[in-house]
């Protein structure tokens, strides 16, 4: 299910934090809470509820026990940052970049291509800025990784962040479908309308339906039925993409450009095919029982191209490779049945495939069997699948490997078992898992299940660092700062929390704004300092709202405001921190940005110095409060 993980604050105990998984924009779902509350983070997935169940498994991994309803208790930033871990990780696992972990360009252009998403886009940590995202994407582009190509062919097109061009943006759109994209067709091809160029346009759409497997063609059939509908190219689709689109529209709230292309089925007579001896190629991978080969074949019949349209011989190869499991073929399969495309209609047996093709991780599949209410992971089913994930883990997975260190780690449905921890997350870490590496190295750290060892924690950390793992990043710049199981160096340090702190991590934001504001491996810059501890405050770091507070109240990198540092004073109380609560007995002492009342000053120092800060105590002693027995 796409969607959005949301996590809010609560202000009522027992419980402080409650998250969930919903369709509902995020202040939506937040109004609707029972109690006051506000938004901590949020971030949307194509497959909300599978992150959900992650993300609880990585709070479980931090010692964090989340309730049936959702609900838990925990400091925000230790949540924001095993969020940002699941979302980093969600990236990783994104089937645009899952096979680039074996080459560190590609590694790093994912990373920059991120970073232009979240400015392209906007979250609830970055204000939005399309001239940066398109520096980023460029320089991710100029890595050679392909999402970016798209995103640039839009920017040229849009005039985002760069100055319109229609040349650049048709190169880019190209070098995305030279690189197997699916979405530079179609800016290719509004390339050539804006220009006036009919034929070149409906060229590039008869490409785009000749190249594209059908499951892609909704991606780029909106842009198509506007440019059809309103004369603008060609009418180059065949009946079979027209049926296609009648599915399409069923989704669609702006319906109007897919119903005329549903009610004018035609089939342009200039529509290349795929020529008879590729078909023949294809036939023979087909029934000496390449699945894959198969699979296509399937397509081919189904779609029509470069054969005759034939949904029961689409069926018959769907079949032959399903049966070799392979997840897309039992994914196409279950629509059959469920469409009675080719074959009986049967609920039970789309059911039987689509789950088949769920079990291996198909997101489609799985919101298919969801829409026929049909929970596809049941409660027996997880039970099943803990039973098998020790034999996954046998077998060399790395996933399931690190997902048992895990619960080795933390006693979740198995014993609690430091040297097993150690064991699997080790396993996955020799595989370049890069959280099983960030694991291993926090385990070394704290000396769990083996003898506390910074240099080993150093070698961790560093591999889970360099795939971009931004815990490991900060951990790394901690290790410099402090000269643990590493010679001190404060650039290193600085350079490896900028990179952490450039992912969102809070914490590594707010240690980079400290050695901005101390010119600490970095040159002196307290402008930077306040950039630094705003980005950590906005994710509700106390640490970082007192340090804000106090640039405020000083005037230092930005103009000095009392009522400004009051209020991230008291953001940072929010979280019971004693330094905020001090300064905000100061301010009340003084009347900076609020009326002078001694009396809440005197409130305001108790709080602090009951959890025993001296200078609160101090405070009181002078003026005459026995804080130790009122």
């Amino acid at each position: 299910m796409a969607g959005y993980i949301c996590i809010a604050m609560l202000e009522d105990p027992p419980y402080n934090m409650i998250l969930a998984a919903t369709e509902e924009e995020p202040e939506d779902w937040l109004e609707e809470l029972p109690l006051p509350s506000h938004l901590l983070c949020y971030e949307s997935f194509k497959d909300s509820k599978v992150i959900l169940k992650q993300f609880i498994q990585r709070l479980k991994a931090d010692g964090i026990t989340v309730k049936v309803d959702k609900a838990f208790s925990a400091l925000p930033h230790q949540v924001i940052r095993a969020f940002i871990e699941i979302r980093d990780e969600a990236v990783i696992n994104d089937p645009l970049v899952k096979d680039m972990d074996d080459d560190e360009d590609d590694d790093e252009g994912a990373r920059l291509y991120d970073l232009g998403w979240e400015y392209d886009q906007g979250s609830n940590k970055i204000i939005p800025d399309l001239k940066k995202a398109f520096k980023w994407y460029m320089q991710s582009a100029e890595l050679g990784y392909s999402p970016a190509y798209f995103s640039l062919a839009l920017a040229y097109f849009h005039g985002n962040g760069v100055k319109k061009d229609l040349n650049e943006s048709l190169k880019w759109a190209m070098r995305e479908i030279e690189s197997s994209g699916i979405y530079g067709y179609y800016v290719a091809a509004d390339c050539f309308v804006e220009a006036g160029m009919k034929e070149q346009a409906s060229d590039m759409w008869r490409r785009c339906f000749k190249e594209l497997i059908h499951e892609d063609l909704p991606n780029v059939l909106g842009v198509y039925a506007r440019h059809a509908s309103e004369g603008l190219v060609e009418q180059v689709h065949t009946k079979k993409i027209a049926r296609l689109f009648g599915i399409v529209a069923k989704k669609e709230s702006d319906r109007k450009a897919y119903i005329w292309l549903w009610e004018n089925q035609v089939t342009d007579s200039n529509f290349d095919d795929t020529d008879d001896e590729d078909v023949e190629c294809l036939r023979n991978e087909a029934e000496q029982g390449d699945a894959e080969a198969q699979f296509e074949l399937g397509q081919m019949y189904y779609i029509g191209n470069g054969v005759e349209e034939d949904d029961e011989k689409a069926v018959f190869w769907y079949r032959k490779a399903a049966e070799q499991s392979n997840m897309e073929a039992q994914y196409w399969l279950g629509k059959m049945y469920e469409l009675g495309s080719g074959v009986k209609q049967d609920d039970e047996q789309a059911v039987f495939w689509y789950r088949k093709s769920a079990e291996q991780g198909h997101g489609e599949a799985q919101e298919a069997l969801i829409g026929l209410g049909v929970a596809w992971l049941n409660d027996d089913e997880e039970d099943d699948e803990d039973e098998g994930l020790h034999e996954l883990a046998e077998e060399g997975d790395a996933i399931a490997q690190c997902k048992l260190g895990g619960m080795y780690s933390i006693g979740d449905d198995v014993e609690q078992d430091d040297k097993q921890a150690l064991y699997w997350f080790s396993k996955a870490a020799e595989q370049n898992l890069a959280i099983a590496q960030y694991c291993l190295g926090m385990i070394f750290h704290v000396g769990r299940g083996v003898a506390q060892d910074n240099e080993q924690a150093v070698v961790w950390y560093r591999k889970a660092a360099a795939q971009g793992d931004a815990a490991a990043q900060r951990e790394l710049g901690g290790m410099y700062a402090a000269g643990s199981g590493v010679a001190q160096d404060d650039g290193k340090a600085a350079d490896w929390l900028a990179k952490a702190a450039e992912q969102g991590d809070a914490t590594a934001q707010r240690d980079l704004g400290v050695m901005y504001q101390s010119g600490c491996g970095v040159a002196q810059d307290n402008e930077q300092a306040v950039f630094w501890y705003s980005e950590a405050a906005d994710q509700d770091y106390a640490k970082a709202q007192y340090n804000l507070g106090v640039m405020y109240a000083n005037g230092l990198g930005i103009e000095q405001d009392y009522e400004q540092a009051v209020f991230w004073y008291r953001k940072a109380d929010e979280q019971d921190d004693e330094t905020a609560q001090f300064n905000l007995g100061v301010m009340y002492y003084n009347g900076e940005g609020v009326r002078k009342n001694r009396k809440q000053a005197v409130i305001w120092f108790r709080k602090a110095a009951d959890q025993g800060f001296v200078a609160a105590q101090e405070a009181l002693t002078g003026l005459g409060v026995d804080w130790e027995n009122t």
